[in-house]
């Protein structure tokens, strides 16, 4: 839906029902060379379908390129994004810079997240992007399985002979 919107902004996303609370994850991607303009409409979309899906657990990763957001510089892409995850109830949890120091990949959810630096990354890392493994509970499912407590033998089917 973004993707023929904004060619230059690669996004996939995942819906993934689950019988306590689904899930929808985005892995986004925005070039250093999209404008401001670009990046606010971008932003005012996802906030848009976020909406549809309120009562979701959200993951967004990403390379928003906001090399600014670890420190809070006040420049125009850091307080568009921070407003996005304000209204959309969204915490960053990647604390892990790169080579730089700076933070271009981010973990936004609206629940807790573990997020830590893999140690083996399934690709060859990039020291601007470094590989990142998350970890978090989705909740216990409900145990649907009747289980028989009754016990019985069945002799005809035992061996007797030594």
């Amino acid at each position: 839906m973004l993707n023929s919107s904004f060619p230059l902004i690669d996004t996939v996303d995942v819906k993934v029902n689950l019988q306590i609370k689904p899930l929808i994850a985005f892995c986004i991607y925005v070039p250093p060379s999209v404008g401001l303009d670009e990046f606010e409409c971008y932003l005012d979309g996802l906030e848009t379908i976020l909406t549809t899906f309120g009562n979701y657990n959200i993951v967004i990763n990403g390379g928003f390129n906001v090399p600014s957001f670890n420190i809070q510089f006040n420049d125009r892409k850091f307080q568009s994004l921070s407003q996005f995850c304000a209204f959309s109830d969204l915490t960053n949890f990647n604390s892990i810079v790169n080579c730089n120091g700076r933070l271009l990949d981010l973990v936004l959810t609206n629940f807790n997240i573990l997020v830590i630096r893999d140690c083996y990354p399934l690709v060859k890392e990039d020291k601007y992007h470094p590989a990142l493994q998350f970890n978090f509970t989705v909740g216990s499912m409900k145990n649907n399985f009747n289980l028989k407590t009754d016990s019985r033998y069945n002799f005809r089917r035992a061996r007797f002979e030594y």
